[in-house]
Order: C-alpha cells, then sequence, then structure tokens
C-alpha cells in the first residue's frame, strides 16, 4: 500500500509538472501544457481519492492538485470534491489540514469568482467546526486562519445562521492569542474575521452591537491595559467600527474616552490611523462627550497637524469635528484652528499637505458657505481669503491629478460656493470646476484611491496592520446633491449671462 501510495503521489506531481504552462502563486496555473488532459485525470485520479479518503500522501496531493489547476475546473467538478477537501480539514495530519485549509481559501477566491456561498452552504457547519479545531490548536496556523476569514466573507449573507458555531470561538481564539502573540499573519486573519462578522451581523442589525461589546471589551480592555503593541492598531480600529454600527455609546465606550486623549496613546504611529477613526466616531455618536473634552482633542488636532506623517488624520478629526457639533459648538475653536492650518502651510508645505488643506477648504465652503469661509479667512487677515483660495486652493486642483469620487464631489460642491465671491476672477474657478467634472468622468465608475475592502487581496501589513473588512466608506459629506454638475452648470449660466 505504500508503494502504490508512492507511485500515486508520484503520478500526480508529475502531471501537476507536465500541465502547467504559466502559473502564479496568487492565481495558480493561467495556461496549460497543449495535449496534457489534466480534466481527465482529475475525473479519473483525483475525484475519487477526495471522495473516499485514500492515505494522506495521496489525499494532501489530490488536494494541492486541485489549488494547482482551479481555474481550469469547472464550478460543478469542484462542487464534487468540497466536501471531501472540508472533510480533510479534520484529518489528523497537519499537512492535510493545512493544504485543505488553502486549497478552500483559494476556491473561494479563484479568477472565475463563482464559487460562492451556494456551494459552501451545504457544508458551513463541518467547515467552521474543523477550521476553528485547527485555529484553537497551538502552533498558529496561518492558513486555516485566513481560511477561516474567507470563508466569512463569502458566507455574510448567512452570518445569523453560522453566529453560533462562530461568534464565540474567534473570541475564545482571540482571548488564547493575547496571552502569546506569537504569529503576526495568523493575529491579522484573526481580526479580519472579527470585523467580517460585527459588520455581517451588526450592519443590519445595530442590537447585536451590544453581544460584541459584552464578548470583546475584556479581552480588548486586558490588551490596552498592558499595552500589547501587536494588537492595539488592530483593537482601536474594531472598537471604531462597532462604535459607528452602534445606536449610541454604551457605559464601556464612556470609561474608555479619557485615555484616548493621553499623549502616550499617540505616540505609536501604528495607532493614529485608527485613534483619529475612533475619536471621529465619539464625536458622531456621542457629541456631548467630545464637546466637554474639546479642548483636548483640539490639542490632538494640533498635534496631528504639526507632524508630516500624520497631517491628514489631523484634517479627518477636524472635519469629524465640524460635523458631529456644528459650527455653534465650535464658534470659538474654529478662527484657532484655522491660525493652525495657515501656520503649517506657511512653515512646512508639502503637496499632501497643500491637498488636504484645499479639501478642508472646500468642506468648509461647501457646508457653511463661501460668507463664512470669508470670515474666518478675512478675520485673520483682509483679503487673506482670495489670495488662498487663488495661490493654494485653485492652483493644487489645476495641476493636482484625478481626484477619487467623493472628494472630487466635495471639491465641485466647494469651489461652486465660493465662486459668486470672486469677482471679475470667477472664469478661474470654472476652470478648476470643469477640470474635476472632465477628471471625473475620464475615471468612470472606479475609485482611484478607495479599495473596496470585498474586492481586495487582505495582506498583513506590519506597519499599519490596517482591516480591510472593518474599512468604513468614504463619507458624502453633501447628499442632498447627487448631481454636483447641475448647480454648477445653472450657477455658470447665470454668471455668464
Amino acid at each position: 500500500k505504500a508503494a502504490n501510495g508512492n507511485q500515486k503521489d508520484a503520478a500526480i506531481v508529475l502531471m501537476s509538472a507536465t500541465g502547467s504552462k504559466a502559473a502564479s502563486a496568487a492565481l495558480g496555473v493561467t495556461e496549460v501544457t497543449e495535449g496534457v488532459d489534466i480534466i481527465d485525470f482529475f475525473a479519473k485520479q483525483v475525484i475519487p481519492d477526495l471522495q473516499r479518503p485514500p492515505h494522506p500522501m495521496i489525499l494532501a496531493a489530490g488536494i494541492k492538485y486541485v489549488t494547482t489547476f482551479r481555474n481550469q475546473f469547472s464550478r460543478s467538478q469542484l462542487a464534487q470534491v468540497f466536501g471531501g477537501v472540508v472533510e480533510a480539514l479534520g484529518s489528523d495530519s497537519e499537512v492535510v489540514r493545512t493544504y485543505a485549509a488553502d486549497c478552500v481559501e483559494k476556491l473561494l477566491t479563484r479568477k472565475a469568482k463563482d464559487f460562492a456561498l451556494d456551494d459552501i452552504r451545504p457544508h458551513l457547519n463541518p467547515l467552521f467546526t474543523n477550521l476553528f479545531t485547527i485555529v484553537s490548536t497551538p502552533p498558529p496556523n496561518t492558513y486555516a486562519m485566513k481560511c477561516t476569514m474567507r470563508c466569512l466573507h463569502v458566507s455574510r449573507a448567512a452570518a445569523p445562521e453560522i453566529a453560533g458555531i462562530v461568534v464565540q470561538k474567534l473570541c475564545d481564539v482571540l482571548a488564547e492569542t493575547c496571552k502569546n502573540p506569537q504569529n503576526p499573519q495568523f493575529n491579522h486573519y484573526l481580526f479580519e474575521s472579527l470585523a467580517v462578522m460585527i459588520s455581517s451581523l451588526c450592519g443590519p442589525d445595530p442590537s447585536h452591537v451590544a453581544t460584541f461589546e459584552g464578548l470583546l471589551f475584556p479581552p480588548f480592555n486586558l490588551i490596552l491595559q498592558n499595552s500589547v503593541e501587536e494588537f492595539t492598531p488592530y483593537v482601536f480600529q474594531v472598537l471604531s467600527q462597532m462604535l459607528e454600527f452602534g445606536r449610541g455609546a454604551s457605559e464601556s465606550y464612556m470609561s474608555l474616552f479619557p485615555p484616548l486623549l493621553t499623549p502616550a496613546v499617540w505616540e505609536s504611529k501604528g495607532n493614529v490611523p485608527a485613534l483619529t477613526r475612533l475619536l471621529a466616531a465619539y464625536a458622531t455618536k456621542s457629541p456631548q462627550t467630545v464637546s466637554a473634552s474639546l479642548n483636548p482633542v483640539l490639542g490632538v488636532f494640533q498635534k496631528l497637524i504639526s507632524s508630516k506623517s500624520n497631517d491628514m488624520y489631523g484634517f479627518q478629526l477636524l472635519t469629524a469635528l465640524l460635523e458631529s457639533l456644528g459650527p455653534e459648538a465650535m464658534k470659538d475653536s474654529i478662527q484657532p484652528a484655522f491660525n493652525v492650518l495657515l501656520m503649517r502651510l506657511q512653515t512646512g508645505k508639502t503637496i499632501r499637505y497643500t491637498r488636504h488643506f484645499s479639501l478642508f477648504l472646500a468642506y468648509f465652503a461647501g457646508k457653511h458657505g463661501d460668507a463664512a469661509l470669508t470670515a474666518v479667512l478675512d478675520g485673520i487677515q483682509p483679503g487673506l481669503r482670495a489670495m488662498v483660495v487663488k495661490q493654494v486652493w485653485l492652483q493644487c486642483v489645476l495641476k493636482e491629478s484625478m481626484f477619487n469620487r467623493s472628494d472630487t464631489k466635495t471639491m465641485v460642491v466647494g469651489l461652486t460656493a465660493v465662486m459668486r465671491g470672486q469677482g471679475q476672477e470667477w472664469p478661474t474657478v470654472a476652470v478648476a470646476v470643469l477640470k474635476l467634472l472632465k477628471d471625473s468622468v475620464m475615471a468612470g465608475d472606479k475609485d482611484l484611491k478607495d479599495d473596496a475592502p470585498a474586492e481586495v487581496e487582505v495582506t498583513f501589513d506590519s506597519h499599519f496592520s490596517k482591516l480591510h473588512h472593518a474599512a468604513k466608506k468614504a463619507t458624502d459629506y453633501f447628499p442632498q446633491t447627487p448631481d454636483v454638475a447641475a448647480p454648477f452648470a445653472a450657477l455658470l449660466g447665470e454668471m455668464g449671462a
């Protein structure tokens, strides 16, 4: 039997080698050698083995064959062996389990994008039972954790069905992993998996947020109290995600707020993006809490703006404060905030800073009107508004490459608002708006800057470790203006008359 097993294994390996003409690690085989019938071999030699598991060596070779040629097989052919691959996740052999996890994950991301929830739904119970047996057993198995994340993503529509199997087990794995965080990639896919379940359950039904808070706040508090640096950026992202989905800030969130304003927590560069988002979420869900601590929050804003690596987060925070608290609550802080922005523009201008500064001007003018923008800037220095619009904002738009959809909309709305106040120079503003609209048409439906979490290949980044499944959609600050070209065209006709 061992000899037969070796021969079968050798045959599968030989067929894989001769059948592959071109391949990549991400896509598997992309071109098959002419005259090598990989489909016939699959039907006669591989399918029977996966339907009645043989020796682990042959089983592993068969699973690897499926993974290698996954893009050449039809959906129905893969469905014939999927149950066997799921069963292999429960094998006593670590090699077989790992090959099976890699195979399932690769099938769900194959080029055709046709192997999806309908195909795996009959296997959800054994699939997740076997996966959690693997990820709960040391050492950390990155392939199994990545497979878990991918399966949860594909199963989003079935989240209520699998919640009983998945949620508590994910939290148990997190609790154990916190004791000894060994594998950064395993940790990343674990938090991605949590983010998938939170979005799948809490998005349609915010009442689920309380359940996740009860499960996650105890381990999260331990992570923050013990300063587990590998996990804190993840924790802040998931906390932001839950707060954004919730109906308000719970007592647990209220007790967490004061420590977020201490300078020490902002020292770690990897924390800054998620912390900024978390403060913005507090501003949205509990504006009275942020208003009561406005000075220290603005201190954070000033610190961010002063940093060339973090200035964009300063703009995000200031925009969130204005959006959530409103100009009345911010009336005594707006001009000092503009002073901070202008000082940085004068002493440390960069292309990126100019871009974000121009976007903020557009947001402010679009939301509060050209008169408000003029009052703030000319209140600092007479004639400053005209100079800033002409020398900074318009130059940024005319020289910049394409903006993404949301930024283009903000720019057009803001420039339309200031167009009336430009006097004889309004045609320059009109040219800038026309450029933005032209670039937007050229870009089509593709947002040049914002990846959709559902489509990107999730990878681990040792710097910030962004959770793609916890990503927040770009905010539309002007939902009442779906077609920004129409108000501009009307104003253009009026001013040209």
